[in-house]
């Protein structure tokens, strides 16, 4: 796991981040606390025995959080 992590955050992080912590206790993905000078992030290594097609699955995240963001607005939020 420490592979994929040091493989993933080096992938999306330009600078070293401060920390990379555990986050929460999930019994199907990880989820890391990563801790940069200007922000926080949370990453997520998504179990691919259970989720067959991440693609998929961010797909479906985008059109829920898209559905969400025009009812929001909709409602004047």
């Amino acid at each position: 796991m420490k592979n994929i992590l040091d493989q993933a955050v080096s992938a999306f992080f330009k600078c070293a981040p401060e920390s990379v912590e555990p986050y929460g206790n999930g019994h199907i993905n990880h989820t890391f606390l990563v801790t940069t000078t200007e922000k926080r992030y949370i990453l997520q290594y998504m179990n691919t025995s259970i989720f067959k097609d991440p693609t998929d699955v961010m797909d479906n995240i985008a059109a829920v959080t898209e559905h969400l963001r025009k009812k929001i607005i909709a409602a004047g939020g």
